[in-house]
């Protein structure tokens, strides 16, 4: 199906509204620039589209594939994965936002085979990343040759390759452009567009990367303010409208928000937890022009920053850069230096009037994203982390560079459209022809700058090959660096050619302007050696783990010992199918997830802190004697060879997951903790309690009690019990507050034990105990999200009919 073309008809400022297209330009159509873009993956990526191999580096296989394959097995069981019992003795899954569960692109994993659908998926975020950038481009421009030039830099660049190892950071990414496009839309326009801008944006929403939506949402107030400061939209009018798109896109997406900030309630994670980890080093800033400086190539084959490994590049495209730095230098000569000049031949230039303020929002932000990246190296994250209450919720500093890069391929877009503008004729104006649209002198200087933007940005990968030289770095290769700069100097200067060979409004001008997308994409998919590497798909099959009773949910538990843990986090293997294997023969991070094998720990962006205390215990200190009673306590029954990374040793000590008849002891944090790291703990004779629960246990004593683990689900179990006295019956299972407990059916209070655990009075006699998992923050999300469906479907109706009857 062909895709629409966008936005013709409504844009009124642009100079393409009021001129005939350049014959050559009718060809650039969203749907091309995506076939462009398309065949450039597939080159990069031939085996993964084919199904042979698949994408496995980093978290993709550590943590996307294994919830994505847990969200699967959910489904087709007919039941919404709401709680995790396979990892940290069980964590809320749905509620951690970052597994997409509520996403609806995630779901085609759940009917398509993995692991291709989920690459598939990955990858096809790319696409629409590019069109809504083209779109976006083409409303701000009126170019198309300038917003395909926008599509394919915001595609196709090594900061969104990173992000192919994730299915949030991927899909809020590619939603970005679409959100500003239609939500700055819906302020101006209002009716219709109230509804699509919500859907659009809740969509970005439900991906599960709160730090890139709660970005896009800033950048879309900065431009509110800007429009409005400007007098472009009317003050009470723009903030009804953009209120009616928040309230919207909170309901449609209560579903997953109240769940999350439940969770977030409970975790570990706090609003000063920002501590400019991963930040861009000060030397980083050279990696705009040249990726590969001061880099250090993993035994997988990724280059990466040393000081920060969250993303392996952030390389935008040489060109870009200098289409974006002529760009700016155009709006400050124009601005600062003429007045005038700004108020004609600006304007025509770059599609008439509100290109200022895009110029302007643009600059600030890949500004201030750079600033912000910077970390505790500037003095802005400081300084913001101490002024502003939650701002440390952002722990990684280099996020910040996402409105950069999300900048500068607009910034570019906006530097085509200055230099190529079309004539009335339907010919291409340029230097050569553009007396009746622009004066030749005007043409002349925007040429030029660009000319002494791509002569600095040389001058600046000269600077950067000397340094590299002069002052060697830590595992660094100079040579590969020198290559490195040598292949982004001719790409830089092939794109200035193409540009200077398409300003000559020759025939050739439709394969010049081809040949510069193309110059880009290819700038892109080789600016590093593989930035993605692959595995063959076989590296996904069943594996025999090597266990003599392989732990199941309910019964027993794995866990990775503290000496494994710390080696798979720092090393790895040349053979990536081995590698991998490896990683999955020992349950490495959420690869037990696929297996379906419950362990004690895990990796998640939010953990419950209680549970993340105890976990300390066994993790934290590495000179501490190993609380070997309280992993009785957790139920392990395997664990990895301290001396054989792959070999799994049983432990016959463990003990079942359901105990009763403890003696309670009530004690507080530190004591509690004390108790659970001392190796003569014995779960089976003691529970600790908190003090305000002495009331409802004080007069408990130790009771031989008969207990039966009858039923274990993710979101239920099932315990019979048989004591001749009241007891206290303990389940290891990580207390969180959506638990419900009963007796009989007669509702039990749950109290925490052992500091992250869960514990209730049992009555003498025979009874059946039931653990649930009711979850009022979905539950009531659920229904907000349903009523906001109807809503908004209504609202659309009304304004539908609206507009029949004034077009009637």
């Amino acid at each position: 199906m062909k895709l629409a073309d966008p936005i013709v008809v409504e844009q009124t400022q642009t100079a393409e509204s009021s001129e005939s297209p350049a014959a050559w330009q009718g060809w650039i159509t969203p749907g091309r620039v995506l076939f462009l873009i398309g065949v450039l993956l597939f080159v990069q990526y031939p085996e993964v589209f084919l199904g042979t191999h698949s994408f496995f580096n980093h978290d993709f296989g550590l943590f996307t594939y294994p919830t994505v394959h847990y969200l699967r097995d959910r489904l087709l069981h007919g039941e919404i994965p709401l709680w995790n019992p396979l990892n940290d003795c069980g964590v809320p899954f749905l509620a951690q936002w970052n597994t997409s569960v509520c996403y609806p692109p995630t779901w085609l994993c759940v009917v398509l085979p993995l692991p291709w659908s989920l690459n598939m998926l990955c990858l096809g975020h790319l696409l629409l990343a590019g069109y809504g950038m083209y779109l976006l481009a083409f409303r701000w421009t009126g170019n198309r040759f300038a917003s395909s030039v926008a599509a394919v830099a915001f595609a196709l660049n090594g900061f969104t390759f990173n992000c192919l190892m994730w299915i949030s950071n991927m899909g809020a990414l590619a939603w970005m452009p679409l959100t500003i496009l239609f939500v700055e839309r819906a302020w101006r326009e209002g009716d219709r567009r109230i509804i699509s801008a919500a859907a659009v944006a809740a969509l970005q929403m439900l991906s599960g990367a709160p730090e890139i939506i709660l970005m896009t949402w800033m950048m879309l107030g900065t431009l509110w303010l800007i429009q409005m400061i400007r007098g472009l939209v009317a003050l009470k009018r723009s903030v009804l409208r953009l209120g009616a798109v928040a309230a919207a896109v909170m309901g449609l997406c209560a579903i997953q928000i109240l769940p999350f900030l439940e969770l977030l309630a409970q975790s570990d994670r706090q609003a000063d937890g920002g501590t400019g980890a991963w930040s861009l080093p000060v030397w980083g800033l050279a990696n705009f022009f040249v990726p590969l400086f001061r880099c250090s190539r993993s035994i997988i084959g990724p280059y990466f920053q040393i000081e920060q490994q969250w993303t392996t590049s952030i390389y935008p495209g040489i060109v870009i850069l200098m289409l974006a730095a002529a760009a700016i230098w155009m709006f400050g000569a124009v601005v600062f230096k003429n007045r005038r000049a700004a108020n004609s031949n600006l304007d025509a230039g770059l599609a008439g009037g509100p290109e200022k303020i895009w110029v302007l929002f643009l600059l600030g932000w890949a500004v201030l994203g750079v600033l912000l990246a910077l970390g505790d190296h500037f003095i802005l994250y400081p300084l913001l982390k101490r002024v502003i209450p939650g701002f440390g919720f952002i722990r990684y500093p280099i996020k910040f560079l996402i409105p950069t890069i999300f900048s500068l391929p607009l910034l570019a877009a906006f530097a085509v459209t200055s230099l190529f503008v079309v004539h009335p004729s339907g010919c291409l104006s340029s230097t050569a022809k553009a007396t009746d649209t622009l004066k030749q002198e005007t043409l002349r200087r925007r040429f030029a700058a660009v000319l002494v933007s791509g002569g600095l940005a040389l001058a600046l990968v000269i600077v950067v090959v000397v340094i590299s030289k002069a002052f060697p770095y830590r595992e660094e290769v100079w040579s590969v660096t020198a290559w490195n700069a040598a292949a982004r100097a001719a790409f830089l200067a092939s794109g200035l050619g193409l540009l200077l060979a398409l300003s000559k409004e020759g025939r050739l001008a439709g394969f010049f302007a081809a040949g510069l997308l193309v110059l880009l994409g290819l700038d892109a998919v080789t600016h590093m050696p593989r930035q993605n590497p692959t595995v063959s798909a076989r590296a996904f099959g069943q594996l025999d783990l090597g266990m003599s009773e392989t732990p199941t949910l309910g019964k027993s538990r794995a866990m990775v010992s503290p000496e494994v843990e710390a080696l798979l986090r720092r090393a790895a293997l040349p053979d990536r199918f081995a590698y991998y294997v490896g990683n999955r023969r020992t349950l490495f991070e959420d690869c037990n997830l696929a297996e379906r094998i419950p362990k004690i720990n895990g990796f998640f962006s939010l953990h419950v802190s209680k549970q993340q205390a105890v976990n300390a215990l066994i993790y934290g200190d590495s000179s501490a004697p190993s609380p070997t009673g309280f992993i009785d306590f957790l139920g392990v029954s395997q664990v990895s060879s301290k001396t054989n990374t792959w070999e799994w040793v049983s432990r016959s000590s463990a003990l079942p997951l359901v105990t009763a008849g403890q003696q309670p002891v009530f004690a507080g944090r530190e004591e509690t903790l004390g108790l659970l790291a001392d190796p003569s703990f014995d779960g089976r004779k003691i529970v600790c309690l908190p003090p305000e629960s002495r009331a409802d246990f004080g007069e408990i004593k130790t009771a031989s009690v008969q207990v039966e683990m009858v039923e274990s689900r993710a979101h239920k179990n099932l315990v019979r019990t048989d004591s001749q006295s009241p007891s206290i019956l303990v389940l290891a299972q990580t207390d969180y507050p959506a638990w419900r407990a009963s007796v009989d059916g007669h509702p039990m209070k749950i109290w925490t034990a052992n500091f992250a655990f869960q514990a209730i009075q049992v009555p003498a006699g025979k009874h059946q105990i039931s653990f649930e998992f009711r979850d009022q923050a979905f539950e009531w999300g659920a229904i907000v999200t349903c009523l906001s469906i109807v809503g908004c479907a209504g609202w659309w109706w009304k304004n539908r009919r609206i507009t029949a009857v004034k077009l009637a």
